[in-house]
């Protein structure tokens, strides 16, 4: 009886052994060619949480926000909006998200002028976006006049 204990005994450890090197050896490396998806760079680990430092607080503004996968620099958010700095990324990466904030509601009045996308949606929220050689800006806000 006390054989067959420890029999189980090793068994599970050795099932528990191979059930964690399986999970450690189950990360994928993403080439050059996926650095950048359609909402920017993917900076998730495997369970999809975001590894940002930097959290961004919860508010009107960033729920308007479009989402990028990329780190967050650093941002700005008073009482009349909110702006986050990202690193800059390339114009077809600019484009779509311009498209998506587009889609999201950010149709009126818009206008693009190089890698600077300019509109407002129907609930009277503006947005910027803002490409840089250093940084891709982004920013939401509600009264243009004390916002720039």
């Amino acid at each position: 009886m006390k054989n067959s204990i420890k029999i189980i005994t090793l068994l599970l450890a050795l099932s528990m052994l191979f059930v964690l090197a399986v999970a450690c050896n189950d990360t994928t490396t993403k080439g050059d060619k996926d650095k950048y998806s359609i909402r920017g760079l993917d900076n998730t680990d495997n369970s999809g949480k975001d590894k940002n430092k930097v959290q961004l607080p919860e508010n009107e503004f960033t729920a308007l926000l479009p989402l990028l996968r990329m780190m967050v620099q650093e941002f700005v958010d008073n009482e009349y909006g909110t702006t986050v700095i990202y690193e800059a990324i390339e114009s077809d990466a600019f484009n779509a998200l311009y498209a998506d904030a587009q889609e999201s509601g950010f149709n009126i009045k818009a206008s693009t002028d190089g890698l600077t996308f300019n509109a407002q949606n129907s609930d009277g929220y503006f947005i910027k976006i803002e490409v840089t050689d250093n940084a891709t800006s982004v920013s939401v806000f509600n009264d243009i006049k004390h916002f720039n």
